[in-house]
């Protein structure tokens, strides 16, 4: 009875309260110690060739800042996974195809959207673009850029870069030759006087994406049909490869112009070649430079800017072929939502996000490329000379690559050859860009 007394005393509401409470704090204690704690939800995961933790110039410091503003307004944790530039792409639709580590959402390049659509590595956007505030306030050629032949969206543009040529004004007192032929004339002028006429980089994937694209179409050649199959091997071609065998054999330009990596720019920066084939992001890399009469400007990713208030640097459309227009290719880095994303509902989240217009002009902006939201182009960043050429000089010659589904083994294989052209007279230029295109076209 004694038991039963006692049992009925803590039953009493007040003892009941203390009762709970005691449990409530054990199981809180335990929770803390030894149960697992609710999940938190997991970081969105990128690709991006940006360096965000260890930043190297103007676009890695603004990503960083803009990672860290995401998650501080809207909560977006973002894990940034850096990927080598020119392998980010064929790592990514290696990683959808093997069903590896995927990231959940990224940077993709659009001339290379034809490799992703082949291998089914992307997700189809139509419904979230369209959908988005900003959809009717893209530039035309940034939205045809992530846009598939029948009419899908698999990506979202970031901003559009152009390529341009670089020159000092000093040594080119009436500008810059506008075509091949004058410029051979002003180039062995400068010979003469211990100077390479141009410097641009000849070697690699990056290569055919620049003065090489620009000269060969200007020439009249095309890289593909509209079916995605080689299309180099023409007249046309083989004319654009004498001009660039002309320039080597010639020393007109150095050698190390068709040798891997970006040693070709430092003959720019140091004064010793006139001009630099170049691109409209350029500017961020090029600094320090020295003119030809040993000014040096060295304000970081400013230098371009200073140099041309100085007077001392000035800008070109690319070189053309006799009597016909220069060509710029037109590319815009954008983003991609993998096939086997974890995490697309958190993808989006950070598109609406950079997508808003002040963070997509300020991403242009450090990245070297014109906004894609038409609405930005005012913004005073881009009413300076620099960005005025860009953006008449990529209205007046703009063109987008054609359709390659193996990018690239295509840029690769065109690159190569042409370099072992330049390098060796003696082969014969239609026969070995043959050779070349029904190599690819045969894998197709």
């Amino acid at each position: 009875m004694a038991q039963v007394s006692k049992m009925s005393q803590l039953c009493q509401p007040k003892h009941l309260v203390l009762v709970w409470t005691v449990i409530g704090i054990l199981f809180t204690a335990c929770g803390k110690q030894g149960l697992p704690a609710p999940a938190a939800s997991s970081p969105l995961v990128i690709w991006t060739s940006f360096n965000d933790k260890n930043p190297q110039n103007a676009q890695d410091r603004w990503f960083a800042q803009a990672l860290a503003k995401l998650e501080q307004e809207k909560g977006l944790k973002v894990e940034n996974e850096t990927q080598n530039y020119a392998q980010i792409n064929s790592k990514l639709n290696l990683a959808v195809a093997t069903k590896g580590d995927l990231p959940d959402l990224s940077y993709l390049n659009s001339q290379q959207l034809n490799t992703y659509l082949a291998k089914g590595a992307l997700e189809d956007l139509t419904a979230y673009v369209s959908a988005a505030p900003w959809f009717k306030d893209l530039e035309p050629a940034a939205l045809a850029a992530c846009t598939a032949p029948d009419g899908k969206i698999y990506c979202v543009p970031g901003h559009i870069y152009s390529r341009l040529i670089y020159y000092w004004a000093s040594d080119c007192p009436q500008g810059f030759p506008a075509d091949t032929v004058a410029f051979l004339k002003a180039a062995e002028q400068l010979k003469q006087q211990g100077k390479y006429a141009l410097t641009f980089k000849g070697s690699e994937v990056s290569a055919a994406e620049g003065f090489i694209f620009s000269l060969l179409h200007s020439f009249g050649g095309k890289y593909a049909d509209a079916e995605g199959k080689a299309t180099w091997a023409t007249p046309e071609v083989a004319q654009a490869v004498a001009f660039l065998r002309t320039l080597l054999q010639e020393g007109l330009v150095s050698d190390v112009v068709f040798s891997p990596g970006f040693d070709h720019e430092r003959l720019f920066q140091d004064g010793k070649a006139t001009a630099f084939g170049g691109g409209s992001w350029s500017y961020i890399y090029l600094y320090p430079l020295t003119s030809p009469q040993g000014k040096t400007f060295a304000q970081d990713s400013a230098s371009v800017a200073a140099a041309l208030e100085a007077g001392e640097l000035k800008l070109a459309s690319p070189l053309a072929a006799p009597g016909e227009k220069p060509v710029t290719l037109l590319t815009i880095p954008s983003w991609g939502i993998p096939k086997g994303s974890k995490q697309p509902a958190l993808a989006k989240q950070f598109l609406a996000y950079f997508m808003q217009r002040e963070q997509s002009t300020a991403y242009a902006f450090a990245s070297g490329g014109l906004p894609v939201l038409t609405s930005a182009l005012t913004d005073v960043r881009f009413q300076t000379p620099y960005w005025q050429f860009v953006r008449e000089n990529q209205t007046k010659y703009g063109q987008q690559m054609e359709p390659l589904h193996h990018y690239d083994r295509a840029m690769t294989l065109l690159t190569e050859t042409i370099g072992r052209l330049v390098l060796d007279p003696n082969l014969d230029s239609l026969t070995e860009l043959q050779k070349a295109q029904e190599s690819y076209n045969a894998q197709q």
